[in-house]
């Protein structure tokens, strides 16, 4: 209830009461309900004096002071009022007397109650559906469950909810399940707006996150309750939960409502509630929406006589129910552009749902466009430590089309973090990513599949010249699949990890009618965690004598562990088969993966669990397990790979390998000669619906004294430059993108770059870029600001190394063009001229008689501050003057803050 507040003069300071009466019954018990004195400050609590009335006893105020007195916190039961979007709703009112003092209040509205939600379930492609499917086989069904506010701040989390014992919980129940069947549910609605939990009555609890929870079932029944942790009082809020259900073929009844029904919680609800879904029909001005509308879900009603009753927010007349029967009739008012909406209801009550119709501005000269809605399915979980990470396939649900009429458009998407797919051809840069018309069972490019192209190195891609045909529906969902990203950019924006969202946002051109939009795809989270124990079952982080060891691999999410392909298994762990269709999740390595269509989707190896044992003694032996340890995992199998960074081979088992705890295990020699030793298993099997864990058995074998480092995570990660997939940074142990260091060994980049290329050249130039550090090694990322920079590897690993960069003149005329090319974000300045002719006279005087080819010139200096030290260098790289020309360079350094400039000597000639 809203509060009740009065200015108060009291003329005596006499106790007296205060009774509230409601028109309603007063909900109990009373946590949090008060009536305040300002001043002097004080606080009295209610006693039940009827079933809809308080009392506060004892209250004084201060004579001859005037004072404020405030009644808060009151709770009340609307739930017996029939309800509902009438054009004269009930009203929720109160009255206040006192008894003893001359205070009295007429009747006052405190409340309108009004629907606080709807329901509604879709299937993978958006349809509404009234009851899920299960299918006859173990393919999984893909469904999502929507929860949407009726009006704003009807969902609240516990904070906003007065003196509550929890926040809004969204309940969902699915009954008639059989035996053998199987439910789970994705636990996250968006960033943290609303959280799946262990119970809906009782405190907030979270369940262990993973991309979907397995969901016990008693007696054909399931339930999930999530929690509302965010919210927006100000404007319509949507909580969506994926669920996945498999078993024998039949129609399981999924409901929804708000939660819990005890009587000991603030707040608290009934238990009835319709599953009611959301029926969007979106349109352009001046397009006339459908003539009519059957809603399906009305027909459970049976053949009982009833009507629609609907309830406009708007003056335009544009939805209407013939009735009787589950009818609605559109008319063809020209609406202005806009949203409108309606609340529909069968009379007698029982049955209602929300009609929302989307009308755009219509596209000057252009035929009605079909018109999208970017961002269905559930975030898929992307390991913070990866740099080439899967994603789900993205929905773009599409409506009102002509049947007949063509598409042809142009899809631009830009992400928060790198776009890692593989690149098929570097000339045009086409990438392995894929938007699919449909989901053919054998799509063909150019037709119904197109191939994204990159257009930047950081997060920027395209889907050109996209035409297809609208089918006689006037309906079709496009699928975005093949997508890879970096974890680990997201990872290491912050200290620590806080499950940053990975970000899509969608543009289109054409004759598609796709609003910008923005969602999430990912949710970047921590894949792996590791931990060494020894032979008394201590947790180590070094190998501190000879002797027998466990290491300990544990996923951080159900999905982190993955085999290659669907085909993959410990038998043949090579094995790969087509996955499709592109809306099936497969919970591999692998995406949509046709083998007709080449290496499109195809991982190059399933996850790799990989452990580094540095500083042994040269004369150490090492010996691990090449499977699991019996003990570790139920349904997790992995296997000991000979390299690391190349396909899957079974490593010998050692004749000669010792006792592992006492017993004989088939083990294998890590090669003596390898420091650090690095040891790789690969993933044949998991099981994506549990969080899992497998250990290894290592044995050291040293007579001089052992005292060596472990790590372990993901790989591949020694040379992540290597086009691997997946691949990963091992490990992330801090959730920097830069590892920290000293003042002595921190990376540092310098010097501003000047490249002059001839005019009208056709031709690409390489150039080279020196990382410098002063003995560290470190991870670097560089990216381009201009289209005429171009990093072809913009990851990598640099000890004192370099790495590659091109200029492309195509389109440009001669001048000098400036960008910021930035690595691991500092800003290094790059100056590409292309010169006229005039411009290629060198005029400068020869550095000697002895040498009249060589020429001068001089640069203009940047420095990287680093301490209290300034390093200065000047990069003049691999360009050609006219031809051609080597380029040599000084690189000074002031420790007294002052900047020193460095010649380059241009020797003409040939080109090296």
């Amino acid at each position: 209830m809203g509060d009740l507040q009065f200015a108060c003069n009291s003329n005596s300071s006499v106790p007296f009461d205060v009774t509230v009466t409601l028109s309603v019954p007063v909900a109990t018990p009373f946590a949090g309900a008060t009536l305040q004195v300002s001043s002097p400050s004080a606080s009295y609590t209610p006693v039940l004096d009827g079933p809809n009335r308080v009392r506060f006893t004892g209250v004084s105020l201060p004579a001859g002071t005037p004072t404020t007195l405030r009644i808060t916190g009151l709770r009340a039961n609307i739930s017996g009022l029939p309800y509902s979007l009438a054009a004269t709703p009930p009203v929720v009112s109160a009255s206040v007397a006192a008894v003893g003092y001359p205070l009295a209040a007429p009747q006052v509205p405190v409340g309108y109650p009004s629907p606080s939600y709807t329901v509604a379930l879709r299937t993978a492609n958006g349809t509404p559906a009234t009851v899920l499917n299960l299918a006859a086989s173990t393919t999984e069904r893909s469904h999502e469950l929507v929860f949407r506010e009726s009006f704003p701040s009807a969902f609240q989390t516990r904070a906003r909810e007065a003196n509550a014992t929890q926040g809004t919980r969204l309940v969902a129940q699915f009954t008639n399940l059989p035996p053998g069947a199987a439910i789970a549910v994705a636990p996250l609605s968006g960033p943290s707006a609303a959280r799946l939990i262990a119970a809906e009555s009782g405190p907030y609890s979270e369940v262990p996150f993973s991309p979907f929870v397995p969901l016990p079932i008693s007696n054909g029944t399931a339930t999930a309750v999530w929690e509302v942790l965010a919210d927006d009082p100000t404007r319509l809020e949507t909580y969506g939960f994926g669920l996945i259900a498999s078993g024998p073929s039949v129609s399981a009844a999924v409901t929804g409502r708000l939660g819990p029904v005890d009587q000991t919680s603030l707040p608290r609800f009934v238990a009835s509630a319709a599953l009611a879904p959301v029926d969007y029909f979106p349109r352009r001005f001046g397009q006339p929406p459908p003539a009519s509308f059957v809603l399906p879900y009305f027909s459970d009603i049976g053949t009982s006589q009833f009507e629609l009753r609907v309830v406009l927010d708007s003056p335009y007349q544009w939805l209407t129910a013939p009735g009787p029967g589950p009818t609605l009739q559109f008319s063809d008012a020209p609406l202005p552009p806009g949203r409108y909406t309606a609340y529909v209801e069968t009379l007698p009550g029982g049955h209602a749902t929300w009609i929302v119709l989307n009308v755009l501005p219509a596209l000057p000269g252009a035929a009605t466009p079909l018109l999208c809605a970017p961002g269905g399915g559930v975030p898929s979980v992307i390991r913070a430590e990866g740099m080439a990470e899967p994603v789900s396939a993205i929905q773009i649900a599409c409506s009102g089309g002509v049947p007949g009429s063509f598409v042809t458009t142009t899809i631009s998407g830009s992400l928060n973090t790198y776009f890692a797919s593989r690149i098929l051809d570097e000339v045009t840069s086409r990438s392995e990513t894929l938007l699919t018309i449909g989901d053919p069972a054998a799509p063909t490019p150019g037709v119904n599949e197109f191939s994204a192209v990159r257009t930047d190195f950081f997060g920027r891609f395209e889907f050109r010249n996209v035409t297809f045909q609208v089918p006689s529906s006037g309906s079709v969902t496009l699928w975005i699949s093949n997508l890879r990203v970096e974890g680990n950019y997201l990872a290491g924006l912050g200290d620590s990890f806080s499950d940053p969202n990975v970000e899509l946002s969608l543009t289109a051109t054409g004759n598609l009618g796709m609003p910008a939009t923005k969602f999430p795809i990912g949710i970047v989270q921590p894949g792996v965690e590791f931990d060494v124990r020894n032979a008394a079952g201590e947790f180590v982080n070094r190998i501190t004598t000879p002797g027998s060891y466990v290491l300990r691999f544990r996923e951080g999410s159900a999905t982190a562990f993955r085999r290659l392909n669907v085909a993959t298994s410990v038998d043949n762990p090579s094995a790969v088969a087509d996955q499709g269709p592109v809306s099936n999740q497969f919970f591999t390595e692998s995406m949509n993966f046709r083998a007709s269509r080449g290496i499109s989707g195809l991982a190059t190896q399933g996850t790799r669990l990989q452990a580094a044992i540095r500083a042994l003694p040269r004369s150490s032996r090492v010996f691990v397990t090449v499977s699991p340890l019996s003990s570790s995992s139920r349904t997790a199998h992995a296997r000991l790979t000979r390299n690391e960074l190349e396909p899957f081979s079974a490593a010998p088992i050692s004749n000669s390998a010792p006792l592992f705890l006492g017993s004989a295990l088939p083990m294998a020699e890590v090669a003596g000669s390898t420091f650090p030793h690095i040891v790789s298993w690969e993933v044949l099997g998991s099981n994506p619906f549990q969080v899992e864990q497998v250990e290894f058995g290592l044995v050291v074998s040293e007579a001089d004294g052992t005292d060596g480092a472990i790590t372990g995570s993901f790989g591949p990660s020694q040379q992540p430059q290597l086009l691997t997939y997946p691949r990963f940074l091992a490990p992330v142990t801090t959730g920097r993108r830069t590892p920290s260091c000293s003042s002595s060994d921190c990376p540092y980049f310098e010097g501003s770059l000047w490249i002059l290329q001839a005019p009208n050249s056709p031709d690409r130039r390489r150039h080279s870029y020196f990382l410098r550090t002063r003995g560290a090694t470190f991870r670097y990322h560089a990216r381009s600001d201009a289209a005429w920079l171009i990093i072809p590897e913009p990851i990598g690993v640099a000890p004192n190394s370099s790495f590659t960069f091109i200029t492309d003149p195509a389109g440009l005329a001669p001048g000098v063009y400036r960008t910021t090319m930035r690595i691991n974000e500092t800003a290094i300045p790059v100056v590409f001229q292309i010169p006229g002719p005039q411009a290629l006279t060198v005029h400068a005087s020869p550095i000697s008689s002895s040498a009249p080819n060589q020429r001068t010139i001089q640069l203009t200096a940047t420095h990287h501050v680093n301490a209290s030290r300034f390093d200065v260098i000047n990069i003049l790289v691999n360009s050609a003057l006219d031809g051609g020309g080597a380029v040599s360079g000084q690189r000074c350094r002031s420790r007294g803050g002052a900047v020193r400039s460095a010649r380059s000597r241009i020797e003409r000639g040939d080109r090296q």
